[in-house]
């Protein structure tokens, strides 16, 4: 199959060997071979992944096969072909009808022999990735659910494997040394970066795993492998379980969807509600939420107008226009706050830039036009943290004792950050429109999201136990973030604190849902 990786026809899965290897271990060292030829081959990869994860899959048949009946298997060996088409067509309104939330639809006589598996463990449930072992994780998290009540957090996050520095060192694009001596002026370009990123899957399949373990055990305190909490903690508390999901996204990296159980807090959502009738509790608790998730960037925008000096000059947020929630591809961001006094009109990314500008004056001395926000802030993109000494407000981060000089460049770094990471695009995208509840009686076209979203000055907890964070004006695109992971492993994210029926039921749904669907039924039922 590969002669050109092969060349003398020696070193297949079923050579002889004095040391007994594994099909799966020897797949392995081939792809983690420092030559990269097999890992950055087109089809090896593929292949390679495709026979472990059908011998897993067939490995559990088998299994399930020794462990039923004789009935049930003279059965499974007269299955005919007319019956797996139609047990295949019976699975797949069985998927529908639970997407749908509807009752599950009756077993048709057209099954025959082939009912007895319906009634099996899917042999799916052991290819890795699959939606049947997306299924087999959702038992489980059920499980949890009734051992320790309604999770409390949800996390998603991107990991930017695409045009990392490090899946260009995996690749064999950059040397070693770069990793640690690196800077903006040596660093290869974007092109090159995403270059290596494309060529080489297990470079970034290998990158998405250490930045997902890291984040899990240095952020969340949760060791995955061995599925315990760590005794000192993340940034949540201390969890008592979690479980994720990875999914890949449209542009084919990875992400992952996370539930977390945090120690304390009340089990059931009628135990929180009687909870916060306590006043004590219920600022605590708002305190808690405020911790977890932020909506608005860390610098303070202005409170008053630049471009007059007349005495009630304030800004104030206005309410956007039907237009700022529907898809434009020119023009400019929607209006979201103006001048009470000479009425000029200022965007989220006005007020945030001046801001930016404002903050980066105050920390170097001397006026910063936007140009110069870009030339020193744009490294931070793209150099990874440890390398952001090299820059002065990296510098003063990093190595100024002045504690509210260095907290004014955290808040500058974080901000910039947000705005690159978090922000969500003002002209939105295709999958902005998806069809949603929220904007099923808005009309056609609308942002499902509905960002912009209208500032709050405090954080708001509903009687429906929906906990609105704070979001301050020229915030209304800010995604919800966390400040500690912004400035420790910068990336798209999203948190979400469970507080409410609607937004559990939605992580819920939504943590381990079904990737679509990859497999054909007419292909299946010619195998057969």
């Amino acid at each position: 199959m590969f002669p050109g990786l092969f060349p003398f026809g020696r070193g297949d899965p079923d050579e002889p060997r004095r040391v007994s290897v594994s099909r799966a271990q020897f797949l392995r060292h081939y792809v983690l071979l420092s030559s990269r030829r097999f890992a950055q081959d087109t089809v090896y990869p593929l292949v390679a992944f495709d026979i472990v994860a059908r011998h897993m899959a067939l490995s559990r048949a088998t299994h399930y096969c020794r462990m039923g009946g004789a009935e049930q298997n003279v059965a499974i060996a007269h299955v005919s072909e007319s019956q797996l088409a139609a047990l295949l067509e019976y699975d797949a309104s069985c998927l529908a009808a639970a997407r749908n939330n509807e009752p599950r639809p009756g077993v048709p006589p057209t099954l025959g022999s082939a009912k007895v598996l319906s009634n099996r463990v899917r042999a799916a449930a052991g290819y890795a990735g699959s939606n049947a072992q997306r299924q087999v994780q959702q038992r489980r998290r059920f499980g949890l659910q009734t051992l320790f009540g309604s999770a409390f957090v949800f996390v998603t996050a991107s990991t930017k494997d695409n045009g990392s520095l490090t899946v260009a060192y995996l690749a064999g694009d950059v040397d070693a040394s770069k990793l640690i001596h690196v800077g903006s002026r040596d660093l290869p370009t974007q092109a090159q970066r995403f270059a290596s990123s494309a060529k080489d899957a297990v470079a970034a399949a290998r990158y998405f795993h250490r930045a997902f373990t890291t984040f899990f055990e240095v952020l969340l305190g949760y060791d995955m492998e061995a599925q315990r909490p760590l005794a000192r903690g993340g940034i949540f508390g201390h969890l008592e379980a979690l479980i994720a999901g990875v999914e890949t996204q449209g542009e084919g990296t990875l992400h992952f969807h996370a539930l977390g159980w945090i120690h304390g807090t009340p089990r059931l959502l009628s135990e929180l509600r009687n909870k916060l009738e306590d006043a004590f509790y219920r600022e605590a608790f708002t305190a808690f939420a405020d911790g977890v998730q932020q909506q608005s960037v860390p610098l303070t925008v202005a409170k008053n107008c630049a471009q007059c000096a007349l005495p009630g000059n304030k800004i104030v947020a206005v309410a956007p226009g039907p237009g700022a929630f529907r898809k434009r591809s020119r023009g400019a961001a929607a209006v979201t706050a103006r001048c009470m006094q000479c009425s000029a009109d200022f965007a989220h990314d006005d007020l945030i830039g001046m801001a930016l500008r404002r903050a980066l004056g105050d920390l170097l001395g001397e006026p910063v036009s936007a140009q110069d926000v870009e030339t020193l802030l744009r490294p931070l993109v793209i150099l990874p943290p440890h390398a952001w000494v090299e820059l002065a407000v990296g510098k003063i981060v990093m190595e100024v004792e002045d504690v509210r000089r260095r907290e004014l460049a955290e808040a500058v770094v974080t901000t910039y950050m947000v705005v690159h990471c978090n922000v969500h695009l003002w002209q939105h995208c295709d999958s902005c429109f998806k069809q949603s509840r929220r904007t099923g009686d808005l009309g056609e076209g609308l942002f499902r999201y509905l960002y912009p979203r209208e500032p709050t000055e405090v954080t708001v907890i509903y009687k429906q136990m929906c906990a609105l964070p704070r979001r301050a004006i020229g915030s209304e695109y800010v995604n919800a973030y966390s400040s500690t992971i912004m400035l420790v492993m910068p990336t798209n994210h999203d948190i979400r604190l469970l507080a409410g029926r609607d937004a559990m039921y939605y992580a819920l749904k939504y943590a381990l849902k079904d990737q679509q669907a990859i497999t054909n039924s007419a292909l299946l039922v010619a195998a057969f």
